[in-house]
């Protein structure tokens, strides 16, 4: 066998050896590396994608929360209620930040598709609705950030952070309605109009994910 033969035979055996799943891995690497042309000042897309991804997201789940918040007062659940109609804003802002982000990188951003959301009863609205907002701050927004820092966007690094945070504190109060249900407290609701970071209490002088003043909280 000759030398041409011998090489590609071993090729073809190094390839078929390769785990998948570390292919796939390099494939994934790859795609947020940045390109010669991108380190040059061309844009690159896949954070604006995520953006994009994200801001339809965002623009869904205002209007879900406000579906949740209607279907809560209908069950007398008001404080559940409530806490719907304050992650509602929340989702508002963030949708906005993400447009926002998406402006300040050129792109135009296209209108969301609207998602079709099953409203069911309260206690089941809360266990989606929690396990909607683990998966947002805990892998979209993860990977969002991740992304944006292999590609240079700091500006875009520091909103979604905020972001990230805001929903983690989704999270928390949604355990916590789904731990108290009907005894739910009621609490008073402020939101950042930067990040929508919500705040359940008076002594908050600074957001504690974007670090705006009080004075630019909105009361819900």
């Amino acid at each position: 066998m000759n030398n041409k033969k011998i090489t590609s035979v071993v090729k073809s055996k190094l390839l078929s050896i390769i785990p998948i799943a570390l292919f796939l891995a390099i494939v994934v690497l790859f795609s947020c590396q940045k390109t010669a042309d991108e380190k040059n000042g061309v844009k690159s897309t896949i954070t604006a994608e995520n953006l994009q991804t994200a801001y339809s997201k965002e623009v869904n789940r205002h209007k879900m929360y406000e579906a949740f918040s209607a279907r809560a007062e209908k069950d007398k659940m008001k404080q559940i209620a409530l806490l719907y109609r304050a992650i509602a804003r929340s989702e508002e802002i963030h949708s906005l930040c993400n447009l926002k982000l998406l402006h300040n990188l050129g792109v135009d951003p296209k209108l969301p598709k609207d998602e079709y959301i099953t409203v069911g009863t309260t206690p089941q609205t809360l266990k989606m609705a929690l396990s909607m907002e683990d998966i947002e701050y805990g892998t979209m927004y993860k990977n969002m950030i991740r992304c944006a820092e292999v590609e240079h966007h700091e500006d875009c690094v520091k909103v979604l952070k905020a972001i990230q945070d805001a929903e983690s504190k989704h999270a928390e109060l949604l355990r916590y309605a789904v731990y108290k249900g009907k005894e739910m407290p009621a609490l008073q609701y402020s939101v950042c109009k930067e990040c929508g970071y919500l705040i359940t209490t008076e002594q908050t002088d600074d957001c504690p994910a974007c670090k705006a003043k009080r004075e630019t909280f909105e009361k819900l």
